[in-house]
C-alpha cells in the first residue's frame, strides 16, 4: 500500500470519526434537553392541577359572595380570591419560562444566566406562597365557614373543631416544607443537566 493510499484512508477514517463525534453531541445535546424539559413538566402538571382547584374555589367564592354579609367575611373573601387568583398565574408563568428556556439557540453563559434569573423569581414565588399560605389559612377559614354554612363563632367551637383546625395547619404547613424542598431539588438536577452542556 502506498503513502498516498494510506493518507486517503486516514484522512476518511478521521473524517468519519468527526462525523461520529458531532452525532454524538447532538444526541447528547437532545438527551438532556429531554431531561431538562422532564423536570419541569411533571412539576407544571401538578401546579396546573393545583390552579383549576384554586380557580374552582375562588368561582365557589364568587358565586356566593352575598353569604359574606359584613365588611370582616367580604375582607376575608376579597383576600381570599385574590390569593387563589394571582399566585397560580405567577408560578405556571415561571415554570413556563424557565422550561422554554433555549438550550442550543444561546450561549452556555447566557442560557445559566436565565435560567439562574428565573429560577430565582420561581423559588421566591414558592417561598411567598408558602408564607401567605399560613396567612391566608387563618383568613380563608371564615371564608369556608360561610360558605358551608356555618355561622359560628371562634368562641363558640367545640374542643374537637379546635383540633381538627389544629391537624389541618399542620398538614398545610408540612406541604409547603415538602413543595419548597421539592422545588429546590427539581432546580438543582436541572442546573445539573445545565452543566453537562458545558462539558
Amino acid at each position: 500500500m502506498e503513502l498516498q493510499d494510506m493518507q486517503k484512508q486516514w484522512k476518511a477514517m478521521n473524517s468519519r470519526l468527526e462525523t461520529m463525534e458531532i452525532i454524538q453531541k447532538n444526541q447528547i445535546m437532545e438527551m438532556t434537553k429531554k431531561k431538562y424539559k422532564n423536570q419541569f413538566k411533571k412539576l407544571w402538571n401538578i401546579e396546573f392541577i393545583g390552579a383549576l382547584i384554586c380557580y374552582g374555589v375562588a368561582a365557589w367564592i364568587v358565586i356566593d359572595f352575598q353569604k359574606f354579609d359584613s365588611p370582616f367575611y367580604r375582607a376575608c373573601a376579597l383576600l381570599t380570591l385574590l390569593f387563589l387568583a394571582v399566585l397560580p398565574i405567577l408560578v405556571l408563568g415561571y415554570i413556563s419560562k424557565i422550561k422554554n428556556i433555549s438550550l442550543s439557540e444561546t450561549s452556555y453563559k447566557e442560557t445559566i444566566k436565565k435560567f439562574q434569573k428565573n429560577k430565582n423569581r420561581l423559588l421566591a414565588t414558592q417561598q411567598f406562597s408558602g408564607v401567605a399560605g399560613v396567612l391566608i389559612f387563618f383568613v380563608s377559614m371564615p371564608v369556608f365557614s360561610k360558605l358551608f354554612g356555618n355561622d359560628n363563632s371562634f368562641e363558640s367551637l367545640k374542643m374537637s373543631q379546635y383540633i381538627f383546625i389544629a391537624l389541618t395547619f399542620i398538614a398545610v404547613l408540612l406541604l409547603i416544607l415538602w413543595s419548597v424542598k421539592k422545588y429546590k431539588g427539581i432546580m438543582a438536577n436541572a442546573e445539573k443537566l445545565l452543566q453537562e452542556l458545558d462539558e
